[in-house]
C-alpha cells in the first residue's frame, strides 16, 4: 500500500503545472527519501509497521467522530494549499 501511494503521489507532482522544474525535483527527491525509509521500516518492523499505520487510522477517525467542525475545517485548508501547489 505505501509504495502505491508513493507513485501515486509522484504522479501527481510530474504533472502538477504550478511547480517549477527545481521545487519539482526536490519533491521527488523527498518522496525517494520517504520510499527508501518505508521500505527500511518494512523490513525490519513489518508488523510494527502495518500496527503503527492501523493505529493512526483509528485516531484520524476517532478526532474525525469527536471533533468533525475541525477536521472540516483542517481539511478545507489542506485543499486549498494543494490547489496552489503547496
Amino acid at each position: 500500500m505505501p509504495e502505491e501511494s508513493l507513485k501515486k503521489i509522484e504522479e501527481i507532482i510530474r504533472k502538477s503545472g504550478s511547480l517549477d522544474s527545481v521545487k519539482q525535483k526536490e519533491l521527488l527527491g523527498l518522496v525517494a527519501v520517504l520510499r527508501t525509509e518505508v521500505k527500511r521500516l518494512e523490513a525490519s518492523h513489518s508488523a510494527q509497521l502495518k500496527e503503527a499505520l492501523e493505529g493512526l487510522a483509528l485516531s484520524v477517525e476517532g478526532l474525525e467522530a469527536l471533533h468533525p467542525k475541525l477536521t472540516d475545517a483542517i481539511n478545507a485548508v489542506c485543499s486549498a494549499l494543494a490547489r496552489i501547489g503547496i
